[in-house]
């Protein structure tokens, strides 16, 4: 019989909600079950014998109701509710609330200690109790709502006694033992249930056992009346919606609110806001803090004044381990301030909860969780929104937020950027002179105002200073006893003044009083400027570290930072710029996902915004002005890298289609027009973007490449020109001396005559040798041209080159074609530039596509051969090879080249004339017959054909793209000039070289390795009148050899 129960809630809930009645009771007391089969026999001393020793027991120790006789008794007591005396009823709900009470504070002595092992037993006897509390509060409900018996257990009883017990019943009020039930209800769910029970399913199990009997007691009209149980109920109901549903929270902030302001009853909001003060959570927990924490945050925007007057309670959760309760109390703090602000009430009292509540968000900052931090930031931004600015508390969060850039949070460093933008743009510095921020601006204004002040403030050392109140305002006391006492002989009165007097004391006071109002005026002007100079300086200081932030790892750390610089720009804080151009390296930004993209649209949104917005009010042709001059100043002072990134960002904008044709052409006006107005730097500036914008767009570009191709040809041209005029002179130069040399000769004595009016030129020439005029013209021309300071053709050399050597970044045919004419005739101008340019040019005859510049390059070399031999006659290599040119037309400009500069003797000939006899079977006809008009004209020139023409022969017979019969017309072709040098010599010298070419011909045939090389060598040997019979009898045999072994 003593033995516990082993109580399972899910299995006992299961019969209850099924039917109270089936619950299995097996171990109550016997007459007790007897009396369930027969309900009519249950009496009134049966029911106290059963129950007192149960009240005792449990009134002793809470945990004997586990006794699983008691507990089974009490079960079928509650199924006997219809017949049962409210008397006895009252009893049984009494003790089930007085041991759930003693329960209760056990356990919360027990968690407190911390002793986990009496945690499950705790959890069995709640459920316990709870379970009875349940089913005996919903008996007595029913117990209620029935009309009084007429009938009951002690019907034994009848007449007086009957009616006696009856009208007792019927005045029964339970309402006050369910307000106490309600009670324990609440002290119950105070309780840390999240370490009692483990799951959430049994914690609301156990839950649901109070909210289900609030529930039914809510459905009672009679109940509701009463205003304690109906608060009860509010409030029990409210706090376990807090607790563990936290979709309920902002609802039940809107109840509360309405409650308060419609229908006039605060009590219950405050009621609840003690206990969520009150109420110490798991930290295990995170629903029922979350949920709470917008509870308090939605009922302090709604009802302010309802939350301030709890806010010492609620400040407690500061304390809390939920950070989502600090940041909810955070968040208040916000809120009221926000409240306050905008009464009218401007009382001590009202001073100092503002203060108090900034005291704590500032105390905030420091908050060991970022989350809290960055909370506070955010309640700091919206705080910045309130037309109250607390001027300041402003100077403070500014040094805070400058702090907090440094946090290792990277969330809270971006809400601290987002709070000194939203501090800037919100500043209270713009009451007097706009809402710029320039330092500089405000140290001059700070400089005049004390300069105002030192001008209206007296000196040191003018009496008086003690009665103005400036200096030391202490008098000796003796000095006042003194001034009392009056003579009896002294006048009584002061002589009277004259209005003359009287004018100048009231001026003077009103000058004095004038003068003490300015200097109160310029000293709160004083104050002012220190203030606005202060917040400028943190501004500067945070900017710094906001710099660095643009190369932070986390993205939106990088997008605030860009908005922060955009803000200083618009406020004109000197530091901005700098931030601006360091802006400019997040072009090249890169990211897995978007992000990259993302910070790159951000970049090109920010510079939009900063140099490509122009103000509403212009024109198409204003607006292109402003878009224009902004561009240039970009590149102003810009290093090599930022320039870099700007040419990045261009590109990207104009493949955008974010930069209009107008604005090009504003940028080409400043490039091409040249005022004084328009600085070299602007111009400077202007070409570099339009060489950025070109290589998005090469179309902007095109029409000036036809404009610097023109000019490239000018150039060209004039350095020709020169070096005419030079020969000119030069000519002149030597004629008039000549001249001159000519009449001393000729007239002797006249030259003694013209002392006065000889001519002072002819007089300088006669001083003058040829050589050296011929060395200063040569000085000039080599020195001066195109490397002095004063030469126009100085800036055109190095741009010549740059165009050439780059041909990728400068594609366009034509210009290449007239930027290599234009670096050849340069070339032709100085030997020094010449020399250092060469390989390049020969590097261009080589491998340009274009036939046109390659057979420039020919005749470039060609002319250079004439002006600077000793640097092309190492070269004439390159010249040769261009013989074999793909392109007919740059393979004929070479023969007529190699043509003048052979026959003129301007190059020597090394054994190369191969490749030009190769000509005499080209397959057009102009070459073939210039190399034939060629060898005609050199076979004239001392035995050129002779000389060369065993090299000749040899380069013609291992050129293995030459066919047979090609080779022996070339052959007899050359062999016919010696023919011609033997037919022409009158004294037989052409035959003694006959004879020396065929044997040197006849020598290659012992060393001829293939029956080829014998042929070729012995047709050549044909041609040759050598008359040689061993040379007959040598090829006849060599030949015989050959066809025998064929």
């Amino acid at each position: 019989m003593n033995e516990r129960i082993n109580f399972d809630l899910n299995e006992a809930l299961k019969y209850y909600l099924s039917d109270p009645a089936s619950v299995p009771t097996p171990e109550a007391d016997s007459q007790l079950l007897d009396c369930e089969l027969d309900p009519d026999s249950l009496s009134l001393p049966l029911i106290e014998e059963i129950l007192n020793p149960i009240v005792d027991a449990v009134a002793e120790d809470p945990s004997s109701l586990s006794r699983s006789s008691f507990f089974d008794s009490l079960q079928v007591l509650l199924k006997l509710t219809p017949v049962l005396p409210t008397k006895s009823l009252s009893k049984i709900l009494d003790l089930v609330v007085s041991g759930l009470a003693s329960l209760a504070d056990i356990t919360h002595n027990d968690l407190e200690s911390d002793e986990p092992e009496a945690l499950s037993e705790h959890k069995d006897l709640l459920e316990l109790y709870a379970f009875l509390l349940q089913w005996s509060l919903s008996s007595v409900e029913a117990k209620v709502a029935e009309k009084p018996p007429t009938t009951g257990p002690g019907r034994r009883g009848t007449g007086k006694a009957g009616r006696s017990k009856s009208t007792k019943d019927e005045s029964w009020d339970s309402s006050a033992q369910i307000q106490i039930g309600m009670e324990v209800m609440c002290k119950v769910l105070k309780l840390k249930l999240s370490k009692i029970f483990v799951t959430t399913s049994d914690r609301d199990t156990f839950v649901n056992l109070f909210t289900r009997s609030i529930y039914l007691i809510l459905e009672s009209e009679q109940r509701v009346k009463s205003m304690t149980i109906r608060m009860h109920a509010f409030k029990t109901s409210i706090v376990q919606s807090l607790t563990y549903f936290e979709h309920l929270s902002e609802p039940m902030a809107e109840f509360l609110h309405i409650l308060a302001e419609q229908y006039d009853y605060p009590q219950l909001a405050d009621e609840i806001l003690r206990e969520v003060g009150n109420k110490e959570f798991n930290p295990n927990d995170t629903k029922g803090p979350r949920s709470v924490s917008a509870f308090i945050v939605k009922l302090s925007e709604l009802a302010p004044r309802l939350v301030i007057k709890q806010m010492t309670l609620l400040a407690k959760q500061l304390d809390s381990e939920a950070y989502t309760l600090r940041c909810a109390v955070i968040e208040v703090c916000g809120n009221l301030i926000s409240d306050l602000s905008k009464q009218e009430e401007r009382s001590e009292n009202f001073q100092t909860q503002i203060n108090s509540f900034f005291d704590v968000l500032e105390e905030r900052f420091l908050d060991m969780n970022p989350y809290c931090r960055s909370r506070v930031i955010q309640v700091y931004m919206k705080i910045c929104d309130l037309d109250q600015k607390f001027p300041k508390r402003r100077q403070t969060a500014t040094k805070l937020a400058a702090r907090s850039l440094e946090d290792k949070s990277s969330n809270v460093r971006r809400n601290a950027i987002k709070l000194l933008g939203k501090l800037v743009s919100t500043h209270p510095f713009s009451v007097m002179h706009g809402g710029q921020l320039s330092y500089k601006d405000w140290d001059a204004r700070l400089q005049a105002v004390e300069e105002e002040l030192n001008a209206l403030k007296p000196p040191p050392e003018t009496p008086g200073l003690a009665e103005m109140g400036i200096e030391n305002t202490q008098v000796d006391s003796e000095l006042l006893d003194d001034a009392t006492q009056i003579p009896d002989d002294s006048p009584s009165k002061a002589p009277k003044m004259t209005e003359e007097e009287k004018a100048a004391a009231v001026q003077k006071a009103a000058e004095e009083a004038a003068t003490s109002e300015m200097l109160a005026r310029l000293q709160l002007t004083r104050k002012y400027y220190l203030e606005a100079i202060q917040f400028i300086e943190v501004l500067h200081s945070a900017s710094e570290t906001v710099l660095q932030l643009l190369s932070s790892r986390n993205k939106s750390e990088i997008i605030e930072a860009m908005d922060f610089f955009v803000i200083l720009d618009a406020y004109k804080v000197e530091t901005s710029r700098a931030g601006i151009r360091r802006m400019l390296r997040l072009i090249w930004m890169k990211g897995n996902s978007d992000e990259g993209k993302g910070v790159q649209n951000h970049l090109i949104d920010c510079y939009k915004g900063l140099f490509f917005d122009a103000p509403d009010a212009f024109s198409p042709n204003d607006t292109a002005n402003y878009i224009a001059r902004n561009m240039i100043s970009l590149t102003f002072g810009a290093t090599p890298a930022e320039l870099t990134s700007l040419e990045q960002l261009l590109s990207t904008m104009v493949k955008a289609g974010h930069i209009s044709e107008l604005v090009i052409g504003k940028l080409w006006q400043v490039y091409g027009v040249q005022k004084k107005e328009i600085s070299r730097t602007q111009r400077r500036g202007a070409i570099i973007v339009l060489g950025m914008l070109a290589l998005a767009d090469p179309e902007i570009a095109k029409a000036s490449v036809i404009g610097l191709s023109q000019l490239l040809i000018i150039v060209g041209h004039i350095a020709i020109k020169q070096i005419v005029h030079l020969e000119l002179c030069e000519l002149d130069f030597k004629r008039r001396k000549a001249e001159q040399e000519k009449e001393k000769a000729a007239n002797p004595a006249q030259e003694k005559k013209d002392d006065a009016a000889g001519d002072d030129e002819l007089d300088l020439i006669g001083g003058t040798t040829e050589d050296d005029f011929t060395e200063a013209m040569a000085h000039i021309r080599e020195r001066e041209l195109l490397y002095g300071e004063n030469s126009l053709l100085t800036h055109f050399g190095p741009l010549v080159t740059e165009i050439c050597s780059n041909n990728t970044a400068y594609p366009d045919q034509n210009l290449q074609a007239t930027a290599t004419l234009c670096m050849a005739k340069l070339m032709c101008v100085s030997a020094e530039y010449c020399e250092s340019n060469l390989p390049l040019l020969i590097t261009i005859m080589e491998r340009s596509d274009d036939p046109i510049i390659r057979s420039n390059a020919v005749i470039a070399l060609g002319d250079m051969a004439v002006c600077f031999n000793h640097l092309i006659d190492e070269n004439t290599d390159f010249l040769y090879r261009r013989l074999n040119d793909d392109d007919v037309s740059v393979k004929r400009t070479c023969l007529m080249t190699l043509t003048f500069l052979i026959l003129a003797g301007q190059i020597k000939v090394k054994g190369q004339l191969g490749e030009m006899a190769k000509c005499l079977e080209d397959e057009d006809k102009k070459i073939a017959d210039l190399a034939r008009m060629f060898f005609t004209e050199l076979s004239t020139k001392d035995n050129a054909v002779y000389n060369h023409f065993v090299d000749m022969f040899s380069l013609l017979s291992t050129e293995k793209s030459l066919e047979e019969e090609s080779l022996r017309r070339i052959v007899k072709f050359l062999a016919g000039f010696v023919e011609k040098y033997r037919r022409s010599d009158k004294y037989g010298c052409q035959d003694k070289h006959a004879k020396q070419l065929a044997d040197k011909l006849a020598a290659r045939l012992t060393r001829c390795e293939t029956e080829k090389q014998w042929n070729d060598v012995a047709y050549a040997l044909s041609l040759l009148p050598h008359k040689n019979e061993e040379i007959t009898k040598t090829v006849a045999a060599g030949f015989k050899v050959v066809k025998a072994n064929g």
